[in-house]
């Protein structure tokens, strides 16, 4: 296995995520979509907060960064139709995000990876998953392109036929909610 170039993908991950948060005001940051999903705002906040809480907090006692805001980007603070009301403005998200991202940058440059190599993919793995999810989302909100070279999925329906298929994973990096492979079937959609 090659060895993993950690500041490059945590960099590539954030490159993604500002990718899809660019241009957007803080009244769209802050609007729920839809009421399964989080705002954009929420997602960016919460990569950053679950960043600092699984890497900067810990044995060493380092205290949590803007302990205030566990409250709004914690998984468990808030419901999602309430998230997009309690969001800070965009400029101290990113300036919250910036400084945690130095912090784990820090940690990057001492070697801290090598000592926890799964945490580490684990949350490279959130950032992206987050961003897929964030992607979707920007779609939803104005139904324009993502300002990325990946396609946007025509807004017209097309029909799936009745299929069995692979789902999950059984790769020991797989999130939990892609676990385990099983079989499975689905009916005709669209």
């Amino acid at each position: 296995m090659s060895e993993i170039d950690w500041a490059a993908e945590f960099a590539a991950a954030r490159a993604a995520t500002e990718e899809v948060l660019s241009g957007l005001d803080d009244a769209t940051l802050a609007r729920q979509a839809h009421g399964e999903f989080s705002p954009l705002g929420w997602h960016y906040g919460h990569i950053a907060y679950t960043e600092a809480l699984w890497l900067l907090v810990g044995d060493d006692g380092a205290p949590m960064p803007r302990p205030d805001m566990a409250k709004v980007f914690a998984v468990d603070g808030l419901a999602k139709a309430d998230r997009g009301a309690a969001l800070p403005q965009r400029a101290e998200i990113d300036t919250y995000a910036r400084k945690i991202r130095a912090a784990v940058s820090d940690r990057i440059a001492a070697g801290a990876p090598a000592r926890n190599p799964r945490l580490w993919h684990f949350l490279l793995q959130h950032e992206s998953q987050h961003c897929e999810t964030m992607t979707m989302i920007r779609w939803l909100l104005d139904g324009a392109s993502v300002p990325m070279d990946r396609a946007v999925p025509d807004r017209e329906s097309v029909s799936i036929p009745s299929q069995a298929y692979e789902m999950g994973s059984g790769d020991s990096h797989a999130l939990d909610n892609e676990k385990d492979a099983h079989a499975a079937a689905a009916g005709p959609f669209e």
